[in-house]
């Protein structure tokens, strides 16, 4: 898939400027055609994200796209 290419090894920012880490994969709906979730290679941020051994964020937390992928902050 093009834009699975595409997001794959961008950085990961929150909306502070902190880097969260690297896009390793997506989990993709393929039924909608829509990103679920993405994985993290490494983060900062693994005792906020609470979800086991894999650093995943739900794509809702994505608030943008570019050079770099910006997410919301994670209390």
């Amino acid at each position: 898939m093009k834009i699975k290419d595409e997001i794959i090894g961008k950085e990961v920012m929150d909306n502070q400027g902190a880097l969260v880490g690297k896009i390793k994969d997506l989990d993709l709906d393929l039924k909608s055609k829509k990103i679920d979730a993405i994985e993290l290679e490494d983060t900062g941020l693994s005792g906020k994200i609470g979800l086991g051994e894999k650093k995943i964020l739900p794509f809702d937390l994505v608030e943008h796209i570019g050079d770099k992928v910006i997410i919301k902050q994670i209390k």
